[in-house]
């Protein structure tokens, strides 16, 4: 009875219900230990991250109430863990239905060794911002993050939020709660009823990648926090002119008067005067 109990024991700790080489329960352990710490404004208009009913195969919301989803999987250099908040609206400006952003972790032997924090990925305001563990003191827990009102992109430093060019503001910032961190483990072999990582409704499926090729991992900060792409690119620099402008209307005739004479310096110095 003794060795037969023991068997079962060994397979639990065993077992890899979503295949990728990492057990259910190292899985579940680095998840718990490097959950990050998240800000939103009190502002928020989508009020939390929304929970995903399981099972089908498109998203729909049950209920916004902080739910965080994740991934660890085993990469050469060690365990990479992804932290997804998933919001039913992008409220901010040009605002969507949907929006899927997330928080990743490296561990190396136990230990985080970087953190990158996607902010408008894989768009003309793609504004990823990284940093080693050891400057943001996160090596063993984790980091802390901050989620802009409306526009949802996570940043690993508050004063970069308002630097990148998707009108970006983490203001009133207040401590997130999480409801849970759910397990939604690897494209081939969704775990927790996470089927609707497939939608195409969503770009989920296409952020089911690893955050930290050798490119990446050869452009990180050596200390701080930094964006991964410091120079901004020209379209960057007209959206970034524009949001200025943008926000001196309705801040008062004058001031607006000024803010927009700014932006349209600001631009046309970048695009050249029409």
């Amino acid at each position: 009875m003794i060795r037969i109990v023991l068997l079962a024991s060994l397979a639990a700790m065993a077992q890899d219900s979503d295949r990728d080489g990492l057990s259910d329960r190292d899985e579940e352990r680095l998840i718990r230990q490097f959950t990050p710490r998240f800000f939103i404004s009190s502002a928020e208009c989508d009020r939390l991250p929304a929970e995903i009913k399981p099972g089908l195969r498109d998203p729909i919301v049950l209920e916004r109430n902080g739910t965080i989803y994740a991934r660890a999987f085993p990469v050469p250099r060690g365990v990479e863990i992804h932290y997804y908040h998933l919001w039913a609206n992008d409220c901010g400006r040009m605002g969507h239905l949907w929006d899927v952003e997330h928080v990743s972790v490296l561990v190396e032997n136990g230990r985080a060794s970087y953190w990158l924090a996607a902010a408008h990925q894989d768009t003309v305001c793609d504004a990823a911002n990284a940093a080693t563990a050891r400057s943001l003191h996160a090596e063993t827990h984790g980091a802390t993050v901050w989620i802009s009102r409306g526009k949802h992109a996570s940043f690993l430093s508050e004063k970069l939020c308002r630097r990148g060019c998707g009108g970006d503001f983490c203001d009133k910032p207040e401590a997130m709660p999480v409801l849970r961190v759910v397990n939604i483990g690897e494209r081939g072999a969704p775990l927790n009823g996470a089927e609707w990582i497939h939608s195409t409704e969503w770009p989920m499926e296409q952020k089911l990648v690893s955050d930290f090729p050798d490119a990446v991992l050869a452009a990180m900060p050596k200390k701080g926090v930094a964006f991964l792409y410091p120079v901004m690119i020209p379209g960057q620099s007209v959206v970034l002119g524009f949001n200025a402008a943008i926000d001196g209307v309705g801040t008062g005739e004058q001031h607006t008067r000024r803010a927009l004479t700014r932006a349209r310096r600001w631009v046309e110095s970048k695009i050249g005067a029409p």
